[in-house]
Parts: structure tokens; C-alpha cells; sequence
């Protein structure tokens, strides 16, 4: 089967759209399928990322990213010069899905994978912005796909009211197998954290709804409950971040000493924090899924985040929570406090990392996906 997939985002750009592209693009090609990519050319050097052979990765030129959005317009004459099976676009908040759902003719199969929810912002210029665009434009291009991707049920819940047509879940994919051999040792052995400060690790790229300047106001709360935010260390892994602005203003909130800012660091640094922490905070506001939760619960640590829908799907594996209300710094440095002052053990039974692997790994994502290629196909 010769398919296309359509991403803003591919390795070595790191996030959770390219992660979870890369990983079902690599077990494609490993089943003889002939993979497509194609993606805009600000995503970094691919030289050293290791791909298939069955993989062809094609750049567009890219005239900039307003609001993580590359602006791409050459892939039209890319799409409309090839045929495929399948084409894959991933998110309807991507140029390039723009330009696969316009040029959708019957021989064409449109499959979109959606990746991220409303933001909900509280600039009331974005906030307008971002539902005209939904409105005008994403939820046409959804219409336009022969099938819909969701991550979790209550995505296809909120697409029904958008009447988009065919919806099937179909979590993340995860490659677990990253985590056979970790640990966490190295970690804070690397980044110099002593063994008697306990973590609390946080991935993401620094944007307005990952919540991160939330939890920075956390940790400066933290400071009210005594010796607790002493006795720890925050780690913040991310990415495309301006980190010297972002010291800046850990600096004013007088909250440096207690912070760990990894900008751009390698998978294996990331799976090893995983491994050295001992808790996991996610204070974001919108996520179409949560991978790195889904992560953090695979390895067997406490997980303090935000109230919001995606997470409390993924929260059925997790036997150590506590969920506070987003955008809510008190109540999260509150969590913080109680989490942190317990004796902190990892763990996740046996039964529970086989359900995860089970549901969630990529080779059963493939699996699904697969299927519902063929289901596209055979209705035409």
C-alpha cells in the first residue's frame, strides 16, 4: 500500500505529533508498506534520525509557523502530482491538511488524525481566531476525510456535534520498547541531583496550554508550605523553547534554584528522567490525549495533573493521582505539597503495563490503523 502522511511535525522536531507519526510511520514500512512523508523543511536536520528504507520523507518550503502553523503552499503541487492509497493527514489545524482536504478527489482516500483540542485561550483575540478557523475552515476539512481519528471518547463525542461523519478511536502510538533497558542512575548523575532531592518531572514544549506558567507560580506558592519545595527538584524537559527567557522569568518569580530546564535534549535523557522522578506533573489546559502521562503511569510514578477530560482516560491505569482544576496554581502547588511529603514509592502492577502495552503500544496502533485504511478503501 502506498501511503502519504501529512505532518507539521517529524523527527528530529521533538513533540507529540511527531513522535506518534514517526513511530506508525516506522512500523508501517517495517510491514512493506511504501511511506510518504511529507512535512515542512523547518523541522531540523534529518540526517542523523534513523528511518526505514521503505520511508521517503519529501520537505515543502515552509514561510513561517503562526501559532505552530507552517505555512506550506508547495505541497498542492506535490499532492496533486502523486497518487497514493492513503493519505494521511495529521491535525485540521495544519496548512497541509488544508490543501489535502481541497484537493480530495473520489480516488483519493483522506484519512485526518486529529491531535489537538480547542485551546480556549485567554487572549480574547485568539480566542475569536481560533473559532472562525474552526468554524470556516477545520470542520470542513474534517468533513471532507473519508474517516476521523480520535484519541479518546470524549473527542468523538465532541465531534459528533460537529457532525464530521465516520469517527473511529485510535489512541497515540507508544514505543514502550524505549523502555526496556532505562534507568534513572544516569539521570541525575548527569544533571547533578543529588539522591536525597526528590523529582518531579514535566515534558512538554513551553506553549499557553501546557500549563507550565502555572506550575511555575506552583512552585513559588510551594515556598508557603515550608521545607517541601527544598527537598525537590523540578525538571522541565521541552522543547523550541527560548530558554534564556524563560530563566528570565523563573528568575523574577525567584524560583530558579529549585527548577531543571532541558531544552531539546535527547530520547534517551527524556526516558531516563522518566525513570529518575518521582512524581509526574501536568498542569496543561488542552490535550487531545496525553502521551507523556500515559508514560509516566507505564513506569509506575504518582502523577499530579490537570482535571480535563483526555487525562481522566488515561488516569484508569494509575492507582496515584491527585487531579487539581487547570489553570488553578494554588490547588496544584496544594497537590505538590501532599504528594511530595509522602514516602514516594513507583508502581504499577504487572497486569496493568500489559493492559497498557496491550491497548496502547505501536504495533497494535498499526494494527487498527491498517484496518481502517482498508475499511476506507473497500467503501469506494
Amino acid at each position: 500500500m502506498k501511503i502519504c502522511h501529512i505532518t507539521a511535525e517529524y523527527p528530529p522536531m521533538i513533540g507529540g505529533i511527531s513522535k506518534h507519526v514517526y513511530e506508525l510511520s516506522q512500523e508501517q514500512a517495517k510491514h512493506g508498506h511504501d511511506v510518504t512523508i511529507y512535512c515542512p523543511d523547518d523541522i531540523g536536520d534529518i540526517s542523523k534520525v534513523k528511518l526505514h528504507k521503505n520511508i521517503n520523507v519529501v520537505f515543502s518550503k515552509s514561510f513561517g509557523r503562526p501559532l505552530n502553523n507552517p505555512i506550506v503552499p508547495s505541497m498542492f503541487f506535490k499532492l496533486i502530482r502523486n497518487k497514493f492509497d492513503i493519505v494521511h493527514a495529521h491535525d485540521h489545524f495544519f496548512f497541509g491538511s488544508m490543501i489535502a482536504a481541497s484537493i480530495k478527489k473520489k480516488k483519493n482516500n483522506f484519512v485526518i488524525t486529529h491531535h489537538t483540542n480547542p485551546l480556549n485561550y485567554n487572549n480574547l483575540f485568539l480566542r475569536i481566531f481560533e473559532n472562525l478557523y474552526l468554524n470556516l475552515i477545520g470542520k470542513k476539512i474534517l468533513k471532507k476525510a473519508d474517516k476521523v481519528i480520535v484519541a479518546n471518547k470524549y473527542n468523538k463525542t465532541l465531534f459528533k456535534t460537529w457532525n464530521t461523519g465516520s469517527i473511529k478511536i485510535i489512541p497515540n502510538a507508544v514505543n514502550f520498547n524505549e523502555f526496556n533497558k532505562a534507568n534513572g542512575n544516569g539521570f541525575r548523575k548527569k544533571f547533578k541531583i543529588p539522591k536525597d532531592k526528590k523529582i518531579s518531572l514535566s515534558i512538554g514544549r513551553y506553549a499557553p496550554r501546557k500549563g507550565f506558567g502555572y506550575l511555575f507560580d506552583a512552585i513559588k506558592e510551594l515556598k508557603k508550605y515550608g521545607e517541601t519545595v527544598n527537598k525537590a527538584i523540578f525538571v522541565l524537559v521541552t522543547t523550541r523553547t527560548d530558554v534564556n527567557k524563560l530563566k528570565e522569568k523563573t528568575k523574577k518569580l525567584g524560583i530558579s534554584k529549585h527548577l531543571i530546564i532541558l531544552n531539546n535534549h535527547s530520547r534517551k535523557d527524556t526516558i531516563g528522567a522518566f525513570y529518575a522522578a518521582d512524581i509526574f506533573t501536568s498542569p496543561s489546559i488542552s490535550e487531545s490525549f496525553g502521551v507523556t502521562l500515559l508514560e509516566a503511569i507505564y513506569v509506575g510514578l504518582p502523577v499530579v495533573c490537570s482535571d480535563i477530560p483526555s487525562y481522566r482516560e488515561i488516569l484508569k491505569y494509575s492507582k496515584n493521582h491527585i487531579i487539581v482544576k487547570p489553570r488553578d496554581y494554588k490547588a496544584l502547588a496544594e497537590a505538590l505539597h501532599s504528594m511530595l511529603k509522602k514516602d514516594i514509592k513507583k508502581n504499577i502492577s504487572l497486569e496493568l503495563r500489559n493492559e497498557i502495552i496491550n491497548k496502547h503500544s505501536v504495533q497494535k496502533i498499526r494494527e487498527i490503523t491498517q484496518k481502517v485504511y482498508g475499511e476506507v478503501i473497500k467503501c469506494k
